[in-house]
């Protein structure tokens, strides 16, 4: 079975397990990019083709192919490039949803006659829509419209892992919505609220699957525990992330979704 992968650096972890522990007859044909993903691909026919400089010079470095041919493979697996949850935080920042912890807080002080918290509170229909919205403006979105321009292939989601729990105690970029997250208590709610707008969304196209999180990584409802993260290596084995890094996974977590994601090729390849 042949994998054609698309992906940003998050990939790395799936690229790692694969090579570590792929099922017998699993390869990937990969076009994956730092950043974004490897956004600016042209279609020829069947072929992805791309034409940015910058991930010509990363691809060549990496000794990776500088198309990938869906006509020679069995599925596309998409990995990141779409909304995560420290994104939603800062979208959901200003905002409440009735139910949510932050919503009784700002409750319970307006019946104490307090000064409630600086918050606006929206419906979840909402906040589901600004959560589309964004998806829409995503380079998955671009790809995916792109590969259906050339195939029916089945497409399969895997999103990034969620951040680690060290960026509880981090002064890193992109941590302190997380705490801010994490002190409303609307960490659960949110990311909840997070794999809804992504089931929807792959489910506004045909053959467009969501692939879940290992179960068993998640910590605090919203985060990752650090096992799963500390010590993930770069894309394509330019050696270790930062030591602060929390927004990537290592092998093992790697090996954990990759487990999910052929479960989930077995069941879409059988229908």
């Amino acid at each position: 079975m042949r994998i054609g992968l698309l992906g940003n650096s998050h990939a790395g972890m799936l690229i790692q397990a694969v090579e570590s522990a792929a099922p017998e007859g699993l390869e990937l044909s990969c076009l994956v990019q730092t950043g974004p993903g490897p956004d600016r691909l042209r279609r020829e026919g069947t072929r992805l083709v791309a034409e940015d400089p910058d991930l010509i010079r990363f691809l060549d470095r990496a000794g990776l192919a500088r198309e990938l041919d869906l006509a020679a493979c069995d599925t596309v697996v998409m990995v990141g490039m779409t909304l995560a949850i420290r994104f939603a935080a800062l979208l959901m920042r200003p905002h409440t949803i009735a139910g949510w912890p932050s919503a009784e807080t700002v409750s319970a002080q307006l019946d104490a006659r307090r000064r409630p918290a600086d918050l606006t509170p929206i419906s979840r229909p909402a906040a589901l829509a600004a959560l589309a919205a964004r998806a829409e403006d995503m380079a998955l979105h671009r790809l995916i419209a792109l590969v259906r321009e050339a195939s029916d292939l089945p497409i399969l989601i895997v999103p990034q892992p969620h951040p680690s729990a060290d960026a509880l105690d981090s002064t890193g970029e992109g941590t302190a919505s997380l705490q801010h997250l994490h002190s409303r208590g609307d960490g659960p709610a949110l990311a909840q609220l997070l794999d809804e707008a992504l089931t929807r969304y792959a489910g506004q196209f045909d053959r467009v699957h969501l692939v879940p999180r290992p179960l068993d990584t998640i910590r605090d409802g919203f985060l990752t525990d650090a096992a799963f993260m500390r010590g993930s290596q770069r894309l394509l084995g330019d050696g270790e992330h930062v030591a602060h890094d929390v927004f990537h996974a290592n092998a093992e977590y790697g090996r954990q979704q990759l487990s999910l994601l052929t479960g989930e090729m077995t069941k879409v390849l059988s229908r």
